[in-house]
């Protein structure tokens, strides 16, 4: 479970954070105004999030391709299709990055 804290607070005790969740597996929710913003976390959890989200990312795209290989009679996207498609799925990166708009 992580720790709450505030943005004020983070910035204060950086160092000391850094070295808790560095050394000893502590993890901080940072907070502005009593809404969570952001997260303070090892470098082996970050990746480990990293690999998960690719393995996800990796998954979705094995079933569309398997789905896609089950229906050669499929018609083929159009270019619209396609652009939307691509759109989609920056929006969906974008979101995953930089939290929901």
């Amino acid at each position: 479970m992580a720790t709450r804290i505030s943005a004020s607070q983070a910035k204060a005790h950086l160092s000391h954070l850094m070295a808790q969740v560095a050394y000893r597996g502590e993890r901080y929710v940072i907070e502005r105004r009593g809404k969570p913003m952001a997260a303070l976390v090892s470098l082996a959890d970050f990746d480990a999030l990293g690999r998960l989200q690719g393995q996800q990312r990796q998954a979705q795209l094995s079933h569309l391709a398997a789905r896609a290989a089950q229906d050669a009679s499929a018609i083929e996207p159009t270019e619209e299709e396609i652009a939307e498609a691509v759109r989609a799925t920056r929006d969906a990166l974008n979101r995953e990055r930089h939290g929901a708009a």
